[in-house]
């Protein structure tokens, strides 16, 4: 039996609850805690530093494994794909963009990080970290020059405070927060888009209901 620090245990329960109230009706949240356990022993590696960014980080992962995990039982239970639930918003770019920059993922082929693809999603629709900052990377050689320039200023080497860049840029720190937010969802809607959660919830529930009218026809 693995003796879990108290953080690890908070951070499974906290990211059930919230697994749980995205999948609702598709899951159990006791399955999603036993998700979440079973991905940390296959990952110990999270557990090895317990610093705050350290949970950030293993709180995170363990996030994407209970979202793959609810994903896999909506497809079981109402035939819906995956990827009709995945969406890039300018929230997961900031998250995941200092990696972009760490791991030089701008020279990094999406395709060389999915040669066990499952059907036809893509690891990043499977919630796949590494194939999600190289998605990004490649993103950022497709806007514009302005806009790379200015999340590079922001992330390489660390998220740098909005104080410090508004210096650089000889502009207020509102300003280049603005600037900085604008930016990100562009290069989210550069990948599939940056939806406000009303229409999310409306494309997901859409599909859902084509899937269940198709069956119907089929029935009669």
């Amino acid at each position: 039996m693995v003796d879990l620090d108290d953080r690890v245990v908070k951070a499974v329960h906290v990211s059930a609850r919230q697994a749980h109230y995205k999948h609702r009706g598709y899951v159990d949240y006791m399955d999603l805690v036993q998700e979440g356990y079973s991905y940390l022993l296959e990952n110990p590696e999270l557990m090895d530093e317990l610093d705050e960014t350290g949970i950030k980080v293993l709180t995170k992962s363990v996030q994407y494994a209970m979202n793959r995990y609810g994903m896999r039982q909506r497809y079981l239970k109402d035939g819906t794909a995956p990827g009709d639930y995945f969406r890039y918003t300018s929230a997961m770019v900031r998250e995941l963009m200092p990696d972009v920059f760490a791991r030089g993922a701008l020279s990094d082929s999406v395709s060389d990080l999915n040669e066990d693809r499952r059907g036809s999603k893509t690891l990043s629709e499977r919630g796949d970290r590494l194939a999600m900052v190289a998605d990004i990377g490649q993103a950022l050689t497709r806007v514009s020059v302005s806009d790379a320039e200015l999340v590079m200023l922001k992330f390489d080497g660390g998220e740098l405070p909005d104080e410090v860049l508004a210096l650089q840029l000889e502009i207020s720190p509102d300003a280049t927060r603005k600037r900085v937010q604008r930016a990100l969802v562009r290069i989210a809607r550069n990948l599939n888009g940056d939806y406000e959660p009303k229409r999310a919830r409306r494309v997901r529930s859409n599909a859902s209901a084509q899937v269940f009218t198709r069956r119907q026809e089929s029935a009669e």
